[in-house]
Order: C-alpha cells, then structure tokens, then sequence
C-alpha cells in the first residue's frame, strides 16, 4: 500500500514513546525499546535519551522506516482480532 505523507505525519502523532532515530550514516529506524529521564510539566525540558535498534531494524529512507512500522503494527492487530498470525 501506498501511504501519503500526511498519513505518516500522522502515525507518528499518534504513537506513544516513539522515537524516529538516525544512525548519521543515511539510515533511519522508528524505536520503541529505550530510555529517557521523566518529563514533567508541558513545557519543553532538556531530555537525555538512550535507544537499543537491532540491524534489521534500520531503513535506507524516513518513509521506509515509518512504513516498516505501520506495516508491523497492522500484523499485530490482525494477529490480536483472529488470535494467530496471518
């Protein structure tokens, strides 16, 4: 499938504790798996994170990466609406 930007942009806004990551070498990965001081309040603070991406997760684009996801998290809600894998 196709996705338009807008539709990425929007996934992006929608999920909790994501964390779109360049490696500085041309590849991009959406992570999940990391961590980061509290943030209080609801403006802006300095933030140290840290991320854990395996090889495989890494994509040659910022598209691709967010696509990669989508398509991994539209597995998982079949997997949960049938109770197996398709």
């Amino acid at each position: 499938m196709k996705y338009t930007d807008k539709q990425l942009i929007d996934f992006l806004e929608k999920e909790f504790g994501c964390a779109l990551v360049n490696d500085d070498n041309g590849h991009w990965a959406l992570s999940y798996c990391g961590f980061q001081n509290v943030v209080v309040g609801k403006r802006g603070q300095d933030v140290q994170t840290s991320f854990f991406i395996g090889a495989k997760e890494w994509s040659n684009s910022v598209r691709a990466a967010i696509i990669k996801e989508i398509i991994i998290r539209e597995k998982e809600n079949k997997k949960k609406k049938t109770g197996r894998a398709k």
